[in-house]
């Protein structure tokens, strides 16, 4: 991992990242902010990504040492939904 990804990547940072995530909820095919935002802190990182798949999806990659998109090596998929339910918080969470 680049000492960019190391420097940019904290936990502080990444719980500010998906609090923001939650507090804006779009549903399925809907999820044009979200897959901004995604974009914006792929970009911020340097990680390539192709955006529209299925509408709204994005795909970032990261490659191990010495590779590169021609010669990408083995690989590990990691996927997540970004999607929200259309349900009402039933909690007294503040």
């Amino acid at each position: 991992m680049s000492s960019k990804y190391r420097t940019t990547l904290n936990v502080k940072r990444l719980t500010e990242f998906r609090h923001d995530l939650h507090m804006h909820p779009e549903l399925k095919f809907m999820e044009h902010r979200t897959s901004d935002k995604i974009a914006a802190f792929l970009t911020e990182l340097d990680i390539p990504y192709k955006r529209g798949l299925a509408s709204t999806g994005i795909v970032g990659s990261i490659y191990g040492k010495n590779r590169s998109a021609n010669d990408p090596g083995p690989a590990l998929g990691i996927r997540a939904d970004i999607d929200a339910l259309p349900l009402e918080e039933a909690n007294k969470f503040t």
